[in-house]
């Protein structure tokens, strides 16, 4: 992938996206591109919800105070803070999905975990996020990682919707066999993502979120899901907490589920 506009194996290359009882379709668009939608997974109510719970509890986070003590600035104007799973914010609905999991699984194997859970703001008139990978390649210099399969994915929950006004993420389809980070705008991709939807991309992928230009906080709840032996050890500063849970909430959750979180820092 190089020059100055998109090869031809990318004419006309769309994000792949499917309802939730489509997950072969999910799965195509994934080992080929890197990227996929699922929609439909939420309602968009059930987001607003979400939304409304985040202004209520995190005020900070959708106004114009300072950015919580527990925060990553992840571009200007642009910040990340680990969200606690647990009351009022119960979001197993969306991080244990069935139709969510099922994908996971197959990707990444039924012994995956979450290394952090949180929410990404871009407060309005945010400017482009640079280009970038979310994780850099486990045997650099060997020329393996092109093709190794995943061991981390971004799962990305939009808390409304994201158009070109708001910001959506831009990809290079299939840049997760691409060692070269490339920044050619014509190589760039990206549709809106409705309250709802999920956006699921290999960890290696080239991407960045677009620009803001409301004045409107542009919100969404992330995942990091990986493999048993992965960590992140490039996005958190020390004493950054990655994942945080209830007792309560593990409690009551079954074997499998609390294992996804077994790394998560525990809250009463």
């Amino acid at each position: 992938m190089t020059g100055t506009s998109a090869p031809a194996s990318l004419a006309g290359t769309s994000i792949t996206r499917a309802p939730r009882d489509e997950p072969e379709t999910i799965l195509s668009g994934m080992h080929r591109d890197g990227v996929a939608f699922i929609d439909g997974l939420a309602t968009p109510e059930r987001m607003a919800r979400l939304l409304a719970q985040l202004a209520e509890h995190f005020p900070e986070t959708l106004g114009i105070g300072a950015e919580p003590d527990d925060h990553i600035a992840v571009g200007d104007q642009r910040f990340a803070f680990p969200l606690p799973v647990s009351a009022p914010f119960d979001v197993e609905d969306l991080l244990f999905d069935p139709a969510l999991t099922g994908v996971l699984n197959t990707i990444l194997g039924d012994t995956w975990v979450f290394e952090s859970i949180g929410v990404v703001i871009a407060r309005p008139h945010a400017v482009d996020l640079r280009v970038h990978r979310d994780g850099n390649w486990l045997f650099g210099g060997t020329g393996i990682d092109k093709i190794l399969p995943p061991v981390a994915l971004t799962v990305a929950f939009p808390l409304m919707d994201f158009d070109a006004a708001i910001g959506r993420t831009a990809f290079i389809p299939r840049s997760q066999r691409e060692f070269e980070i490339l920044k050619d705008p014509d190589l760039f991709i990206s549709a809106d993502q409705p309250a709802g939807s999920c956006c699921l991309w290999d960890f290696r992928m080239v991407h960045r979120a677009e620009q803001n230009t409301t004045d409107r906080v542009r919100a969404m709840i992330y995942a990091t899901v990986c493999r048993p032996f992965f960590i992140d050890y490039e996005n958190f500063r020390k004493g950054n907490s990655k994942v945080v849970a209830s007792r309560a909430l593990l409690e009551r959750m079954d074997k499998k589920n609390r294992k996804r979180l077994v790394r998560a820092e525990l809250i009463d």
